[in-house]
This record gives C-alpha cells, structure tokens and sequence, in this order.
C-alpha cells in the first residue's frame, strides 16, 4: 500500500509539471488553462482505476512441439515472474508473496486512514454546502449593473450555487460607484457563463478521493488560480480598463468568507470561496 501510494503521488506530480507546461503554452496563444487542470486532476486519479495484475495465456503445444517446449515457455515464464515482482497492488489489496503481519498491519491502517481522510473532506464538504444554503436564505435580494445579487453583511463578491448559481455581493460594495461595481459585476458574470462554479466544485469532490495526496492539492489551487486568470482575461478582452479593473478587483477590501476555504488563491484576497451549494 505505501509504495502504491508513492507512485500515485509520483504520477500526479509528472501530471501537474505536464499541465504546467502546457499551462504556459496556452498563456502565450492567449487560450484558456482552467480545463487543463481540471483535466490533470482526472488523470492522476485515473490510477485508481488501473488493474494492478497483468495475466499472460501461453498456448498450448501440441505433441511434436514438446521437444522444444522449454526453449518456447522459458521467456514467458520469465517474464510471467517479473511481472508479478513489480505488481502494484490494488485498494486494500497487498497480496504480495513477500508480505509478512507487519506489511499487512501497515496496510491495513493506511488503508484505514484513508477512507477516514475522505470521508471527513466530503463531510466537510457537505457541511459548508449546507452552512451556505442556510445563509442564502438570510440574504436580501437587489440588482447591480443590472443584475439580480443576493446582498450579505460579510459574504461575497462571488458566484454560489450549483444547480442554479447566483451572485453574492457584500453590503458595502452597494456604496461604490457604479463603475466600480460594474467591474465587480462583470466579473462574476464571467464566472457565471464560464461554469466554474461547477468546475471547482467538481474539483474538490475529486480531492476527496485521493486527500492524502499533497500533488492534488497543489494542482487544485493551480485550477483555483487558473480560473482567475482565464475570468480576468475574459473580462479584459470586452474592453474595460487594464488598471482600473486591477484596481477595483485585486485591490478590493478583505471579506470573511461563508466558511473557511482551505484553497483560496492569493492572488485575489477579496475574493471568497467559489464551492458551490447543492
């Protein structure tokens, strides 16, 4: 179980530096780099997936061919034994010919460990869905730049919701000028006709899958950000002012969010968290 977890952590990280790389590319064409980290996240999971024993078939040999059989089934055989040398064992499974009470007792307790480990992430991720949902209905509603917002004392700007999302705004956004909230508004527009409410969402459940993995949580806060950049950039290319959105947006006042978020990028630090209510 531990050197399968060591892999799983090897493989994610030759993911992210793969996406990092392509990230880089797809800034200098000016294309989105939101999904190349969604879709990194994906594929380091995808080890889970993986059968951990390969089976070889060896044809049988008829009665002339005995003579030579050896000389045949030698390399398979061979190979048949390697194979099982390096096997990965699967989930809960070290069935290795090596393996002694005290691999098993390892094992088990990783294991162990890591159904703990998700279980308490998706809790929690289920918990501040629900603490957001509760607070939503404590929100007045009212219109910005032309657009229906829930209006909070200390929540927002930000995009809430899955099925149906919607934004946030904090109170004291209502006393800026209206050109200031319009960049604000724009902004979460952006995020809204991007979807990446439920792209983080998603996101985040995958993590639970694999929390013990620090490569996934690092490649998380990559999305986080790589969605920022990408909502930036789509908000630039309809015209508004390089420095006054920089200004309105990365210089804006701190805010607490609904519930604490593990994974918020720095970049923006009056940004809250954008996971999403069920």
């Amino acid at each position: 179980m531990l050197s399968w977890m060591l892999y799983s952590i090897v493989v994610s990280l030759l993911m992210g530096l793969a996406a990092l790389a392509l990230e880089r590319s797809a800034q200098i064409r000016r294309r989105p780099a939101r999904w190349l980290w969604g879709a990194c996240m994906v594929a380091s999971l995808a080890i889970l997936f993986i059968p951990s024993k390969a089976s070889m078939q060896i044809p049988e040999t008829t009665h002339a061919d005995r003579a030579t059989s050896s000389e045949i089934l030698t390399p398979p055989q061979t190979t048949a034994i390697e194979l099982s040398r390096f096997t990965l064992p699967i989930i809960g499974t070290d069935q290795t010919p090596l393996s002694t009470p005290l691999s098993n007792g390892v094992s088990m307790l990783l294991d162990w460990t890591w159904r703990m480990a998700s279980m308490a992430l998706a809790l929690v991720i289920l918990a501040s869905g629900a603490h957001l949902s509760w607070r939503r209905r404590r929100w007045d509603r009212g219109h910005m730049a032309g657009t229906a917002v829930y209006i909070s004392e200390d929540s927002g700007p930000a995009v809430v919701g899955f099925f149906r999302p919607h934004i946030v705004v904090p109170r004291w956004l209502t006393k800026l000028s209206p050109d200031e909230q319009e960049l604000v508004i724009a902004h979460e527009r952006s995020h809204l006709g991007a979807y990446d409410t439920q792209l983080l969402t998603i996101a985040v459940c995958l993590l639970a899958c694999m929390p013990w993995n620090p490569m996934l949580w690092w490649q998380l806060r990559r999305l986080r950000l790589a969605i920022e950049l990408d909502c930036d950039a789509r908000v630039l290319s309809l015209g508004y002012p390089v420095a006054r959105y920089s200004e309105t947006l990365a210089g804006g006042r701190r805010v607490h969010p609904a519930f604490p978020d593990p994974c918020a990028a720095e970049r923006l630090p009056s940004h809250p968290p954008l996971w999403a209510a069920l």
